[in-house]
Formats: C-alpha cells, structure tokens, sequence
C-alpha cells in the first residue's frame, strides 16, 4: 500500500500539470438557435430544423446529459406511440408517449465517445398511432406531440485539452467557433497610451471575429492573477516585470527584435519549489505575449493576431516582418451581399441539394444587407432557379419558398410524368428583405399520385432537385436611414462600421480609467464580431480630438465627456434639468381632412401610401430634477454631431468605474443587445436579467441619400392623378415650346427669302 501512494505521488510530479474536470449546465437556447417544436403525423422529427451540437477542438468531454420536456396528445396508444432520441445516427432513448401523462421531462445521456470534436447533428423523432386497428389517417389532428426546446439545458463535464505550443493553435485549437462555452480573457498592457489602446483592441477584436456571434467578455488586470486564457501586451520591459516573478526562462522577453507573437502555457500563480529549467505552468490555459520594442512594433504583432485567418506558423513563436492590408470598400460585411450584383446559390453557401419524401428537409440560405439600405417596393429581387421534379407525383405539389419565415411564392410541380424548370424567375419585393441577417427557405410539399385509405403510398418517387447554379440578383440600392438608430448600430456598426476597418471613427476615453477602457474593447470587439473586420483604421485617444471629419466614439464616466456633447445629447445625465420622457405611445397614423366631394376623392392621393418614416408616435413628459436616473445603470445614447451635421455621436457611460466595467460586460448579453433601439437606451446593472429600457427622446435626423429615380416612382404610386396631370402638362409645354420655336424659324426664312 505504501509503494502504491508513492507511485501516485510520484505521478502527479512528473506528468504536466492539468486541468480540474469542470461541470457546466447550459441553456440550449444560448448556443443555437432553438424554439418550441410541435411534431404532428404518423411520423415526425426535428431533423428539418438542422440541430447540430457543436464540441471544440479544446474540449475533451466526459460526461453530457440533455434534458427536455415534452408534452402529447391525450389520444395516442401507449405501446405504439414512441419519442426517439437520435444523435449522430444512434439512437440514445426511447420513452412510450403516454395518453395519461401530459408532460415529462427526458433526460439523454451521451456518450463521450460521440462527443469528438465537430458538429453532431440530433434529432428527436416520433411514431404516434391513434387507432388500434383497421386504417389509420396519417394527417390525424390528434397526432401531436410539442419538444420543448426553449428550455433544454445540456451539463457537460469536461477537461481543457493541453494547448499545443505553436502559434498556429491560435487559429485551429484555441479560439473555436465551435465553443459554446467560451472562457474570460484577461488582457494585461501597460500605462493607456493611443498607440497600445489600439494595439489591445485590435486584439480583442480579432479573438471575437473568430467566436462569430458568441459571447466573448473580456476583462483586465494589471498583474497575472487569474487563471483563465491571459494575453499580454507590451514591450520587453513591460514583459520582464509581468513574467520574471514566475520563474520562466528570461529568452521569452530577451529575444525579441521586433514584432512578436508567442504561446506558452500560463504560468501557476504559486511557483514554489520551480526553477527556470523546471517552471510551473498549466497546460489548459494560454498566455499569448505580442511585443515589440516600441508602439508601432507592438501594433503591428496586434494587426497580425487580429487577422487569425491568416495561416500563422507551427512555430512556438514567430517575429514578423511585413503585413499588407487589403483596401476595403464600404459596406462589405461577413456575409453581405453587394447591390445590384448577382449570386449563385453555391456562392451562398448552398450546395446542390435533392429533397426527398412528403414532407422533405427544408434548406435554405442566409445573407445580410446593410443596416441603411433603404428598401422600398418599388424595386423587386429576382430569384432565377433551376429545378428537375420526379414522375408520379399528384399535380398539387409545390416547392414554397419563405423569406424571414413568411411565405413570399409557390412554384406548381404539375406533371405527374416528371419535370424540370430552367431559370424559372421569382420576383419579390425589396420591401420584404430586412437590414441585417435575412433567410431565404426552400420548403417543397411533394404528394404521392395514388393516396386512397388503406393502399400502399409509394414514397420512393417523391423527388426534386434545386441546383446550385440558380441564382439571386438584387438590384442598386439607396443608403438612405433616419437617424438615431441603436439597432443599426447593433447590427452592423452603422454608421461607425460604415467602413469595415472603421477609418471613419474615432474613439475617446476622457476619464483615461482602465474601466472605461476596457468598457470600449468590450463595445469594439463585438462592433468588429458583428462586421467580421478588426477595427484596423480606428483612432483612439485619451482627450477630444481636434475636430475632423469622421464619427465619435466615447466612452467614459459621465461627468467626463466634453460638456458641448453632454448638453448635445437628448437627456441630460449630470446636472438638474429637463429629463423628456416618451409616454402614450401609440401607431403613427397617416390621417386626412373628411372631404367627400368627388373632385377630392378623384385627385386625393391614395390612403395606402404613408410617406412618413416613423410608425410610432407618443407625447413627452419634461420632468426637472436631480440627476439620479443612471445610479446604478449604464446608457447607450446616440445623437447627431453638433459641430458636423452628416457625423454621429455613441456615448457609453456610467457613474462610477465599477458600473463602467458591468456596462461593458452587459453589452455581450444577448436580451441587452436585442433591447437596444431609438436613440437612448438604460441597462439595469442591478438586475440579474440586466434589463434595459430604449426611448427616442431627442430629434431625427438622416444620412444618407436617395436617388431622383425611386422618388418618381413613389411619386407615381402615391399620386397617381397629379403625376399624370405634371406630365401631360410638361409634354404640353414642350409642344408649345418646339411649337414656337418652329414657327419663329419659318418667319425668319421667310423674311430672308
């Protein structure tokens, strides 16, 4: 017995040290993009609905359970009707689907030798069986049972693999999409300078380009103390007084010629009995060094740790040389289509695909549009498709095609002997495209020729192939937007982002705090993550810049910001005064003078036309009192520059330096984010919900223009009789002119003559 508690103390010196196993119970609805399903039918699953559980390269798991509820139909029979758990091709449960039961909860467990590292796809399927002999009806409306997905939660217990010591495990082992559960990241600099502000954001913002639209918090402490993935930024000196007290060798900051990148394990907080031959590290966690001997090195180590698209080395650590940028246009977006060009489907993402069985799969794509984009129903877009459909199906199947979950057209597959469509166009209405994320679905519903009760349905025919040759043209578009907007801003950066690298911004700390800072590589990164660009071009500074052409950022505890933006802004956060609240919100309304002559309502302009921008409308409240409304919350405000009319203003701030940092940490919130609209918005730093109120307190403005061309037809449709009379009277007095002109010229040839 004493010779085995030898060995295992031995073991535990020698092997690296690792990292505790860690439980962790997340809700479904955090990671993916989950709702409540009602599966009807004989047979049913949620396979249409593309569930795909995603485990990390980092991620070694040794234990999942997924637990759900589910509810049934009271006219199932009991030994026929089953729910089925499938995950990666396996089947993991079945329960019976009890009439006397209403709800029950079913917990999964999944083995971990499933859980490598990729996207497993599940499904929940359901045989539901109503009638104890004789025919049944497959459509039957008591064949139902509802997956209650909103509230599944998945428990994971887990280790962290130990990080392969190369640079390029930046890219392919530590920053993973594919993370649903993505750890803190400490960010350690020096003294706040512009140029390292920049070089930490830059950082910051590489790090949640590469997580996509997950939460990414950042947070920073002035000395290595937590044990989480840590970044460090600074010079050799700055280096040699965060990592000298760690025992580790002296060459990872004496080496360094100029711009560097280097990975190492983080060093443990207690370092007794180590050496520098011999240091304590954990290999579970990354310290991530970008150095160079002054700030433009350093900048340029951030710029390359930024673009972590880019292949880096093998190498533990690499010194760079060179990097080139590419020159960016505006408006380009992670997965953003360019007006008035046309795309195959392939090069959105969507490959040739075969639909089979009554009820197939739907597939479809997602695209994005600037969050300006003025969309009108003037303009249409053009879906040109290419399909072939199978023989022996019944003449009322159909291919539906949905935009943004609601029906845009039907395409008929009539021939019962089989068929095929050649660029076969469907037009919609710009109008029903969104700013931002937009979806296109392909949704066929394919009947069996022969159906009657009792017969055998032949299935095996039901077939149809859309080729991934069919394309989308979108036509130009105006960039024309009313002004403030926070949900432009949430969605793509407008107007900041207008350029991906934010050349047009600039970015103000004015109480030069770490906490404000620190607040600002919160809002940039996810600025950035919602771009799929690091801010590059960005200016950061430490007072208000000289007045130039470009947006404003700032960010800072209220009674900092400059007082002419202060006062600008549409409430007043730090001195008694007015405080204008909206109230009695109701629809705006486009209501005309009672006029029933029929002169009027001949030349009247037609009352489905609203030409205002605003839909709502509400009456302000001025209260005077003392300026206690942001205790303990933090504000987004957005307003119009008051020194330069076509730039805009973002402030976010606080009171306090400890509600500076929740209000940055809040901003990754999913609810906050979804919250945020008109011009003005409070987050509740005190409520575990972090609830957050929006108003549009202060004055409209608008960027942006719109061409001549859409504003005649919106002037045809909305007036019709006027545009016709201007036209008549314009061509009548063309006529004349022509008419005159023609007649002056005669009489001139013929006193000549």
């Amino acid at each position: 017995m004493k010779k085995f508690f030898v060995f295992i103390i031995c073991l535990n010196i020698w092997l690296p040290a690792g990292v505790d196993a860690r439980t962790v119970s997340l809700p479904l609805k955090d990671f993916m993009a989950v709702d409540n399903i009602r599966l009807s039918g004989i047979e049913a699953n949620t396979q249409r609905f593309e569930l795909k559980l995603p485990i990390p390269e980092r991620w070694k798991v040794h234990e999942a359970r997924l637990t759900f509820g589910y509810s049934n139909s009271s006219a199932l029979i009991k030994d026929r009707s089953k729910l089925t758990f499938v995950f990666d091709g396996f089947v993991l449960a079945q329960n019976s689907l009890d009439p006397l039961v209403y709800k029950k909860n079913l917990t999964v467990t999944i083995p971990p030798s499933l859980l490598g590292p990729g996207y497993h796809p599940f499904e929940i399927q359901v045989a539901q069986h109503s009638v104890e002999s004789g025919c049944e009806d497959p459509s039957a409306p008591e064949l139902w049972t509802s997956i209650e997905l909103v509230d599944a939660v998945l428990e994971l217990k887990m280790d962290l693999k130990p990080i392969p010591l190369r640079v390029s495990a930046v890219n392919d082992f530590l920053y993973d999409p594919k993370n649903i559960y993505p750890p803190e990241i400490d960010l350690v600099f020096p003294e706040l300078t512009p140029g390292i502000m920049k070089s930490v954001a830059l950082c910051a913002s590489g790090i949640a380009n590469r997580y996509e639209f997950r939460r990414t918090p950042f947070f920073n402490t002035a000395n290595i103390s937590r044990r989480t993935d840590t970044i460090v930024v600074g010079d050799p000196e700055f280096l040699r007084s965060q990592l000298s007290r760690f025992n580790l060798p002296d060459s990872i900051w004496e080496n360094i010629q100029g711009p560097h990148l280097s990975l190492h394990h983080l060093p443990y907080l207690e370092q007794n009995g180590a050496s520098k031959s011999n240091p304590k590290t954990d290999p579970g966690f990354a310290l991530i060094i970008v150095c160079g001997r002054n700030e433009e090195e350093i900048l340029k180590a951030s710029t390359a740790l930024s673009l972590l698209s880019m292949p880096l080395p093998d190498a533990p650590s690499v010194h760079l040389t060179d990097i080139q940028l590419p020159v960016l246009a505006p408006y380009r977006f992670k997965k953003g289509l360019v007006p008035g060009c046309t795309y195959t489907l392939k090069a959105l993402g969507m490959d040739s695909c075969t639909f089979k069985g009554m009820t197939p799969i739907p597939k479809g794509i997602e695209f994005r549009l600037p969050s300006n984009a003025h969309l009108t129903p003037n303009d249409q877009a053009v879906l040109s498709l290419t399909i072939a459909y199978g023989a022996a199906m019944r003449e009322d199947s159909v291919l539906n095609i949905q935009l943004n979950d609601k029906f845009v057209t039907g395409i008929p597959l009539r021939d019962p002997a089989g068929g095929n469509y050649r660029d076969y166009e469907v037009q919609f209405l710009m109008s029903s495209l969104k700013p931002g994320i937009n979806r296109l679905l392909f949704a066929p519903e394919l009947v069996p020729l022969i159906t009657d009760q009792c017969t055998l349905i032949q299935t095996g025919n039901l077939r149809i192939t859309l080729f991934d040759n069919s394309t989308l043209s979108l036509p130009e578009i105006d960039q024309w937007i009313e002004m403030p907007n926070l949900g432009a801003f949430l969605t793509d950066g407008f107007p900041f982002g207008r350029y991906p690298d934010m050349r047009e911004t600039q970015i103000c700390i004015p109480d030069k705090t770490p906490a404000s800072f620190m607040a600002s590589v919160n809002l940039i990164a996810m600025t950035a993550q919602k771009i799929g660009f690091p801010p590059l071009a960005a200016s950061w500074h430490l007072d208000t810049p000289a007045s130039e052409d470009k947006d404003l950022i700032f960010v800072s505890q209220t009674d900092t910001i400059p007082s002419s933006f202060r006062e600008a802004a549409p409430i007043n956060l730090t001195t008694p005064g007015p405080i204008k609240m909206p109230h009695l919100g109701r629809p705006k309304g486009n209501c005309e003078n009672e006029n029933n002559s029929l002169l009027s309502k001949f030349f009247h302009p037609r009352q489905n036309k609203i030409s205002q921008v605003d839909i709502e409308e509400s009456k302000l409240v001025i209260l005077r009192a003392d300026p206690v409304f942001i205790q303990g919350r933090g504000a987004c405000i957005e307003f119009q520059n008051p020194k330069d009319k076509n730039r805009s203003v973002f402030m976010l701030t606080a009171q306090n330096q400890e509600d500076m940092a929740k209000t940055g940490q809040a901003l990754w919130d999913p609810r906050v984010q979804a919250s945020l609209r008109g011009d003005t918005a409070f987050i509740n730093l005190t409520d575990p919900e972090l609830d957050t109120r929006s108003f549009r307190l202060g004055d409209n403005y608008y960027l942006g223009k719109v061409s001549p061309i859409p504003f005649m037809d919106y002037y045809a449709n909305t007036y019709p009789v006027w545009f016709i009379g201007v036209i008549v009277v314009l061509c009548f007095s063309l006529a004349m002119l022509l008419y005159m002109l023609l007649r002056a010229r005669n009489k001139r040839r013929l006193t000549s003559d």
